[in-house]
């Protein structure tokens, strides 16, 4: 996410060339490192108490990289 305007409800969001997680799944594509790099995602931001949405369509791989 690059912005946000909460006056007029827009989202500024960055393209990320790539497949979705969804989209491997769909093919039987999904890596162990990929569920590596979300577990490592949730030791960073849980102690924050961040959350953000898993959805599997919010995350692009692009060059083996979520």
């Amino acid at each position: 996410m690059l912005d946000v305007d909460l006056k007029n409800e827009i989202i500024l969001k960055e393209y990320i060339d790539g497949y979705t997680i969804y989209e491997l799944v769909l093919e039987d594509k999904v890596k162990q490192s990929y569920i590596k790099q979300i577990q490592n995602i949730c030791k960073i931001l849980y102690p924050l108490n961040i959350n953000i949405d898993y959805f599997p369509t919010s995350f692009i791989v692009n060059n083996d990289v979520l």
